[in-house]
């Protein structure tokens, strides 16, 4: 009886354990203070692509890295509503993978908000070779001489 007691403790210890590492940091994480929040690696890209259907919404950003896919589970609706394609997302990813499921969102700008500024570098040579729309081709003003 003694060693079916200790093969019972120690399968409920496993599984605790495993379940603890596995499941608690991301449930506790948002309510530590940010020292003590699980490295996150920051990741800036813009919306290519959206899809939703009844039980996810997909979204393909385009990073400096490479394209990943965002699978969203919990709170799709609100995500629908803030994400529109051509929207520039900072995720907070563990690690870059190219298929991430519930990423964090650290924040959201629109294409208006970013202008003609190169968001997460993803603009072309010929962009960055184009003067800004602000400058006038005009002729220069004499400045008058005493």
């Amino acid at each position: 009886m003694k060693i079916w007691a200790g093969i019972i403790i120690f399968v409920v210890g496993v599984g605790t354990g495993f379940s603890g590492t596995r499941f608690v940091p991301a449930s506790v994480s948002q309510y530590l203070p940010v020292a003590f929040q699980p490295h996150t690696q920051v990741v800036k890209g813009i919306v290519v692509r959206k899809h939703q259907d009844s039980e996810r919404l997909l979204l393909t950003v385009s990073t400096p890295q490479g394209a990943l896919l965002a699978t969203f589970t919990q709170q799709m609706s609100e995500i629908d509503l803030l994400v529109e394609e051509q929207d520039e997302v900072t995720l907070g990813l563990a690690q870059y993978a190219p298929f991430i499921h519930d990423p964090v969102i650290k924040g959201v700008m629109k294409p208006d908000q970013f202008g003609n500024q190169s968001p997460a570098g993803l603009a072309s040579d010929q962009d960055s070779r184009q003067p800004p729309e602000s400058v006038v081709d005009s002729e220069p003003v004499p400045i008058p001489s005493k």
